[in-house]
């Protein structure tokens, strides 16, 4: 009978022996491949990215606006200033003023440079209506952007009654016609003369010979009557005692001078009331 150990022994030595039998096997035979069998080619899947959140704000970038120089503004006057006129006031003849037929007169706008060409050789010009027989073009003074000039134009009334309009404008250098100004008259008809009443005249002597007693306070000398002689506005006389008298008759006012006895002196009456008799002051003395 075996025992224990030897039994362990050849154990141990069948299992050595079979694990060199196994060896030999795997090394000696070479496997024979599928004939049905293709291999497959593997796909590579193309990397994928990995975003990763980060904690932190994105910086946002604040656009800033440039602002450039103001554009110079072009006008259509000399050199591309602005031509601009306005209208001040009428000076003289301001519109719808009554002027008679034929009447000359002076025609002045006050206006103001509103623009920025300085008003250098510049003309008023005719532009349209009645010229009111003024020149075609009329010289306008020196007048710097924002300064006033008052401009005047010689016209004359229209011969025929009506309403009347002139326009004229400002011409610059470079002929650019700007700005405009009226002329606005009314010519009346001839009005129809109407009868007015004429007072009697006041009575006078009649041209011819006059007779008529002067009332004197001469004195002690008798005066008399004179006898009157009125021709035109002259008159003459004779006193009855002899003596002459001259003098000038004006409405019913006689004034003159006398002479009689070597005396002279002189008289200053008027007709009375009734028209037959004078009345005045002889040498300054009432007669």
């Amino acid at each position: 009978m075996m025992s224990k150990s030897s039994r362990l022994w050849l154990i141990a030595a069948g299992l050595m022996l079979a694990a060199g039998l196994a060896c030999s096997l795997s090394t000696g035979v070479t496997p024979t491949p599928d004939a049905t069998t293709n291999p497959q080619p593997v796909q590579t899947l193309p990397p994928v990215a990995m975003v990763t959140s980060s904690a932190s704000t994105p910086t946002v970038a604040t656009a800033t606006a440039t602002i450039g120089p103001t554009p110079t503004p072009t006008g259509d006057g000399p050199g591309g200033c602005i031509l601009k006129s306005t209208f001040i006031a009428d000076v003289t003849i301001p519109d719808n003023t009554v002027l008679a037929a034929g009447t000359a007169f002076a025609k002045t706008w006050r206006v103001k440079n509103d623009g920025t060409c300085t008003w250098e050789n510049y003309q008023l010009v005719f532009a349209d209506g009645n010229q009111f027989s003024g020149p075609g073009a009329a010289n306008v003074g020196l007048t710097p952007p924002g300064s006033t000039t008052d401009i005047s134009i010689n016209l004359t009334a229209p011969a025929a009654p009506g309403n009347y309009t002139g326009r004229w404008r400002l011409r610059a250098t470079n002929g650019v016609i700007f700005g405009g100004f009226t002329a606005v008259i009314v010519v009346p008809a001839t009005p129809t003369p109407t009868a007015t009443s004429t007072p009697p005249p006041a009575p006078t002597a009649s041209v011819g010979v006059w007779n008529g007693k002067w009332i004197s306070n001469c004195g002690a000398p008798d005066c008399g009557t004179v006898r009157l002689t009125q021709t035109g506005n002259v008159v003459t006389g004779t006193f009855s005692g002899g003596g002459t008298l001259n003098g000038v008759v004006i409405d019913n006012r006689l004034t003159g001078t006398w002479q009689r006895g070597g005396a002279a002196g002189s008289i200053d009456w008027w007709m009375g009331g009734t028209g037959v008799k004078w009345r005045g002051n002889y040498n300054g003395t009432e007669g």
